[in-house]
């Protein structure tokens, strides 16, 4: 979730179920969570909310987690 916020926000709760295969309680569970963590912050648009990173500090350290995760270690 955080990688998809990374690469393309704001985006609604709907897309990200969308895209995650995630059931809308369990999403819900889990930006309630990035909320609290500061990680992840919503803004109400008409009767939606759109989520995006809290700052951009966080899409650079998903980013880099995942590049070093791609790496082959000995």
């Amino acid at each position: 979730m955080l990688l998809l916020l990374a690469e393309e926000e704001p985006r609604s709760a709907g897309d990200l179920a969308r895209a995650t295969g995630l059931e809308q309680t369990a999403l819900s569970h889990q930006l309630s969570e990035l909320r609290k963590a500061r990680l992840v912050e919503a803004q109400r648009e008409g009767r939606q909310r759109l989520y995006r990173l809290a700052d951009h500090h966080v899409a650079h350290i998903v980013k880099d987690a995942l590049a070093h995760a791609g790496e082959e270690h000995d």
